[in-house]
């Protein structure tokens, strides 16, 4: 690799790192690395550093260690689930570009308290573990009742404008993107003292004219942005939308416009995680002595923001249930209402749609993660009408913070697109809302862990 220079001359030093793991009685991590030395010119001094997972950078202003040896054991390692680290070469004023990078994961030496099996029972069997069936303060907009029928009191018909995502056209049919903008034209009122209250906003399946989302919204009026995962890949659809005025009076539905989804992200496996997110490491987040990338029931996935790990499986309480595709989600491009809260979400969103074997099934989703969820954060749950949710109510955080379990209906609260058809799109994350939209108390019990973590596997190659 070539050397960043203070002085106009510049060598070639070729640096390759690898490291090996040791245990302690105290269970205290300790990493042994070690690197080729720098050949031709030689090396005064190596310097180690270290950083987490995610996008953070290397401190270059901070070694973790430093000598002349092209081994070394570092021992109060940060307390993070995952770890980097490169190696630099120093000469005189010269200092090495980075040695390639090795990756350590960290293991809780424990098996989680959690059970990872649900079992087949209602939910109103007492179970610590399982989530409460609990209520949500917020539900969605319902339209007003409508008046007598006049059709001189309704609105106008709206018509649809071409989305802003829209591709390209493709003869009557156009290429939308997966997160479509559906955008309808001003209200138009049957009267002047008529006022714009809500709208519904309607996609059916081109396949089978099914429902696949259903919305009124008084925020949303002329525009709205689908959540992930509502629509499929390569995928024929169409939609509507339907204004109403303040006295219930509702308008003709919008003429159906069609169109076609654009392909998935890459996904080689076919797994419905796209491949640049997926977690193709050895792990076993849910302590089942098992590698999570072999188990079949089980995703596997890099979170948008931090460091984080997911592992997800998929129950449903009384029949089955598949979890079709996953993804993480960048939480600033998901568009809420203006009232919604803003909410802290240091490992962005989970997206996640669910096929049931019957309309109107609950299921449990549970999410294993890598590094504990802090004890003051809870799962909040995304609604495209009601923007921001506290979720507690349904979902149930382990003790040691190393998974959450979700329960979500069909068609029913936690599930995105508001229509009972045997597919549940689901968006959340774990975090703050700084204030809580729910008068219940929080379900979840954490406790802080003070259990140290050892070194279970490693990505590049280890010392013998």
């Amino acid at each position: 690799m070539r050397i960043r220079r203070l002085r106009p001359l510049i060598i070639l030093l070729f640096l390759f790192l690898a490291f090996s793991f040791q245990l302690h009685p105290a269970m205290a991590a300790r990493v042994s690395l070690q690197w080729d030395a720098v050949e031709h010119a030689g090396a005064a001094e190596y310097r180690i550093f270290v950083r987490g997972g995610g996008n953070q950078a290397y401190d270059y202003s901070a070694p973790i260690w430093k000598g002349k040896q092209t081994l070394c054991t570092i021992d109060n390692l940060p307390d993070l689930r995952v770890l980097h680290f490169v190696v630099r070469a120093i000469r005189n004023y010269m200092e090495s570009e980075d040695s390639n990078e090795v990756t350590a994961m960290l293991e809780n030496p424990n098996r989680s308290s959690y059970d990872t099996q649900t079992p087949d029972t209602a939910l109103d069997t007492p179970d610590p573990l399982l989530p409460q069936n609990g209520e949500l303060d917020m539900v969605p907009d319902q339209p007003p009742v409508p008046p007598e029928d006049d059709p001189s009191a309704a609105p106008e018909q709206p018509t649809l404008v071409p989305s802003e995502k829209d591709i390209e056209p493709q003869s009557e049919t156009a290429l939308y993107a997966l997160t479509p903008t559906l955008i309808t034209s001003d209200f138009q009122g049957a009267t002047p003292q008529d006022y714009h209250l809500g709208t519904r906003w309607l996609v059916f399946s081109g396949e089978n004219d099914r429902c696949i989302f259903n919305l009124y919204s008084q925020s949303h009026l002329t525009t709205l942005t689908l959540p992930p995962l509502v629509l499929d890949a390569d995928a024929d659809y169409y939609w509507t939308a339907q204004h109403f005025s303040q006295t219930g009076a509702a308008s003709l539905p919008a003429q159906n416009t069609y169109f076609k989804t654009q392909t998935w992200a890459e996904d080689l496996d076919e797994n419905g995680l796209p491949d640049a997110y997926e977690v193709f490491a050895a792990s076993d987040l849910d302590h089942d002595s098992q590698n999570d990338a072999i188990q079949s029931d089980m995703r596997c996935l890099h979170a948008f923001s931090g460091d984080q790990l997911f592992g997800i499986k998929i129950k449903a309480e009384n029949s089955a249930a598949d979890l079709v595709a996953v993804q993480p989600v960048y939480d600033p491009l998901i568009t809420a209402p203006p009232t919604s809260l803003q909410p802290t979400l240091p490992a962005g969103l989970i997206c996640m749609q669910i096929q049931c074997a019957n309309a109107g099934d609950k299921v449990y989703a549970t999410l294993y993660v890598a590094n504990p969820i802090p004890p003051d954060q809870y799962w909040i749950s995304f609604h495209p009408g009601l923007g921001y949710m506290d979720y507690r109510p349904k979902s149930r955080i382990a003790k040691d913070g190393r998974a959450v379990t979700l329960l979500v209906t069909d068609g029913g609260q936690g599930d995105m697109d508001g229509t009972t058809n045997g597919t549940i799109v689901m968006m959340g994350g774990y975090g703050t809302t700084g204030n809580s939209l729910l008068k219940s108390a929080a379900l979840s019990d954490n406790s802080q862990s003070n259990e140290k973590f050892e070194f279970y596997s490693c990505f590049i190659n280890s010392i013998p």
